[in-house]
């Protein structure tokens, strides 16, 4: 019994992880442009006055393809976080039901906490940090010193040791955190309003709409998180600016100011809200048709 109870448990985990990483494919295809424009006006805060000034210039410098900056570490590190979140998830919540079955909001968001934090030190953290080298080199007048996510890779821990992909980890951790208690709390209390008001059943649009509600609120909330974490990754070997986060973040409120927390926010709740709306829809129908 015990070994097929963990067996059980071991194939949903594995579903779970497929339906995941297929959700987290489709999102970064619709949204890597606003998360370009979004790191860029992070990172840059002065050179751009706007998500389409930031559109134009990126375009000017890099052609079309400069939106789609980093799209194999892009679709390595949003396919794998989002397959170890709803993963790590289904492990947690399922630890967190009452005796019924049943999965209270605040349990949610315990649970939405533990599967942030395990995808932010598996995966997020040295993902993040390639993705963000990377498009820290746009309009910067010069190339990366490397190519491609494996190149990438081999170029910091040459450099900097395998610590150099884990810098950031302590905003990213919180980052992500925050984000996955916030979704994972409210997205089921979002779709049980939204039957209330209709006929009490499930329309195929309440998870575009929940995904998109609680991404829209997770990113304007952590948003500051998100800008400290943009400013340590984009860090090279030579110059390194920020100690650590909280270094990173008193220097940017004695440098820039409490706007500059708030730099990015435009496109990052567009992309975010949008991201959630793919993630959420396609993951309910691909786990779903596993039967996870």
């Amino acid at each position: 019994m015990g070994a097929e109870r963990t067996s059980s448990r071991s194939g949903a985990a594995a579903k779970h992880l497929a339906a995941g990483a297929i959700a987290g494919g489709c999102e970064i295809l619709v949204t890597i442009p606003l998360d370009v424009i979004k790191t860029q006006m992070q990172i840059n805060p002065t050179r751009y006055a706007s998500i389409l000034d930031a559109t134009r210039k990126i375009v000017s410098e890099r052609g079309v393809a400069g939106l789609y900056y980093g799209l194999p570490a892009f679709l390595a590190q949003v396919g794998g976080k989002v397959g170890i979140r709803f993963a790590a998830f289904g492990v947690y919540s399922d630890a967190l039901r009452a005796r019924d079955g049943t999965l209270s909001t605040g349990a949610s968001a315990v649970a939405g906490l533990g599967a942030g934090v395990t995808e932010a030190v598996l995966w997020t953290t040295p993902t993040e940090r390639m993705k963000v080298l990377r498009m820290s080199q746009i309009g910067s007048g010069r190339e990366a010193p490397f190519r491609g996510l494996v190149g990438g890779v081999q170029w910091v821990v040459a450099n900097q040791g395998v610590r150099g992909l884990y810098r950031g980890v302590s905003a990213t951790v919180m980052r992500q955190g925050s984000s996955m208690a916030i979704r994972f709390g409210l997205f089921a209390t979002i779709k049980r309003a939204l039957e209330r008001r209709g006929d009490g059943s499930p329309q195929w649009w309440h998870a575009l709409a929940g995904g998109a509600a609680v991404g829209g609120i997770s990113a304007f909330v952590n948003n500051p998180i998100d800008v400290v974490k943009s400013r340590m990754q984009s860090q090279e070997s030579s110059g390194v600016k920020y100690r650590n986060t909280l270094d990173c973040a008193r220097s940017v409120l004695a440098n820039d100011g409490v706007g500059a927390f708030f730099k990015g926010v435009r496109p990052r709740i567009l992309r975010v809200g949008l991201g959630q709306c793919v993630t959420f829809f396609v993951y309910e129908h691909v786990s779903a048709f596993l039967g996870a």
